[in-house]
């Protein structure tokens, strides 16, 4: 008998190559709204999953305070990646995660969007329409601050350093974090 784990294989759904010949799956559904691939969907949900255990994890092994342990042991629910960050790389949903247990560890609340989540917005805001320069200054700072680990890619803004921007910036910040607060609503 074998000790080796049982292997799932997602396999994605066909590609319809004439999507104008098959408008919708079902009755008033757009394919639009489905996943290309359910290994991918299903990839990213473990993938998270499997981030929030690592930080949860480290976290804990990080402090000798058994309270603090509880606390970090019951955060997981707030490590669910919201509607932002459900387009972007597992680094930026591993700030978010890191981003949380900081506050559970200082005892914060943890409702307010992260730093990773108002970048994510406007990289999406972005690709709608370009940002103006509090926006550009506010993705500058925010990519720094979430993606440290890319020193190589020196995204500065021409705005940093002039007080009226860096005012509008951080009241965009406070904003955004209020913003993303009210749409979680009561899931968290």
């Amino acid at each position: 008998m074998s000790n080796e784990q049982p292997h799932l294989a997602f396999t994605a759904r066909p590609e319809i190559e004439d999507k104008a010949e098959f408008p919708q799956l079902a009755e008033g559904v757009p394919t639009e709204l489905f996943p290309s691939s359910l290994s991918e969907t299903f990839g990213k949900v473990f993938d998270c999953i499997g981030i929030a255990e690592e930080e949860i994890t480290a976290a804990m092994e990080a402090t000798t305070d058994r309270e603090l342990k509880e606390r970090f042991n019951a955060s997981f629910k707030h490590l669910l990646p919201t509607e932002p960050l459900s387009s972007v790389s597992t680094e930026v949903y591993r700030s978010h995660a890191r981003e949380i247990l900081h506050r559970v560890e200082k005892d914060e609340d943890v409702r307010p969007g992260t730093s990773a989540e108002v970048l994510a917005v406007l990289v999406a805001a972005s690709q709608r329409s370009p940002l103006n320069q509090t926006g550009f200054l506010r993705y500058c700072r925010l990519f720094r601050e979430v993606m440290p680990q890319a020193n190589e890619i020196h995204h500065t803004s021409p705005y940093e350093g002039q007080d009226y921007h860096e005012q509008v910036a951080d009241d965009l910040l406070d904003h955004s974090r209020r913003k993303l607060w009210s749409l979680r609503g009561a899931a968290i």
